[in-house]
């Protein structure tokens, strides 16, 4: 008779076992649980697992819009008297990198040759060591 023993919370890897050995149940965490795979009541503990599982999901939009939320408090900079302070000078815009890249591949070099990749070889830039 072969023994097999896997230490995992993969629930996939119960089909090549036929008992279950759960640690560290009870109040005080020294309990444990020996049960046959396949069982009423193990079929019914993964049900509520999966229910539990289900309730989660169901609250995924609501955490990514508190998420969104809190971003947007955490991005703000209160002033005394209640007033929003304004992004520094320096500050880049989200659209305005991808607009730098668009007006960038257009461009043409000082020598009428197109920029940005398709450039051509390797030692044409301006300021290349040779």
């Amino acid at each position: 008779m072969t023994a097999l023993i896997t230490i995992s919370t993969r629930a996939s890897l119960k089909r090549y076992h036929t008992y279950t050995l759960t640690l560290g149940n009870g109040d005080h965490g020294d309990e444990w649980d020996f049960q046959r795979i396949g069982t009423a009541s193990e079929k019914s503990s993964v049900e509520k697992e999966l229910a539990e599982l289900r309730e989660r999901l169901a609250k995924v939009e609501e955490w990514k819009s508190r998420k969104e939320v809190i971003e947007e408090e955490l991005g703000r900079v209160w002033v005394e008297g209640g007033e929003e302070l304004g992004p520094p000078s320096y500050a880049e815009v989200e659209n305005s990198g991808e607009e730098e890249e668009e007006a960038e591949e257009g461009s043409e070099s000082v020598y009428g040759e197109p920029m940005g990749e398709e450039s051509g070889q390797e030692g044409d830039e301006v300021g290349s060591e040779m």
